[in-house]
């Protein structure tokens, strides 16, 4: 409490205090108040630079059973295909996130629906553009959620 009232640390989240001269992340802060979310659809695809239209909402994604509270786009998905996709890689600001990988958010986009034609097109343009896409799982995951109805077809 010491240093809160000093103005050298503040409370960002319940048990999570942060230097006062830093800038907040907000990805790392949300996620270390709700680790159980994954960031998802728009904020995944920018953080991945498939696209570089910035989310004016964080989407993610939790379990259907557990709550978050917050200004965020909320998905529940079943327990099941929550897991599907998750890796780790680091925040804008340095720090250690949880995303869906680029083939689970092109799924993701592709079921949604609320995606305009072009932003689609301009994250399919860069991902089979990029050197890490990865085709097989693109394709596997697109059986998974039901995306891809032609199992024979191949990329």
């Amino acid at each position: 409490q010491n240093f809160i009232d000093m103005g050298i640390i503040e409370k960002v989240s319940h048990g999570l205090y942060m230097d006062k001269k830093l800038f907040k992340d907000e990805y790392y802060i949300l996620q270390k108040k709700y680790p159980i979310a994954i960031f998802s659809y728009n904020t995944a695809l920018h953080i991945l630079n498939l696209t570089n239209r910035t989310p004016n909402v964080i989407d993610i994604t939790v379990p259907r059973d557990k709550r978050v509270r917050g200004n965020y786009n909320i998905h529940r998905v079943s327990k099941k295909k929550y897991k599907i996709g998750i890796v780790e890689v680091i925040s804008p600001l340095g720090n250690p996130i949880r995303i869906y990988n680029a083939e689970r958010s092109i799924c993701d986009m592709l079921r949604n629906g609320d995606f305009e034609l072009e932003l689609q097109n301009t994250i399919l343009r860069n991902y089979f553009r990029s050197k890490d896409k990865n085709l097989d799982k693109l394709l596997e995951y697109a059986k998974i959620f039901k995306i891809c109805y032609n199992y024979n077809y191949r990329f």
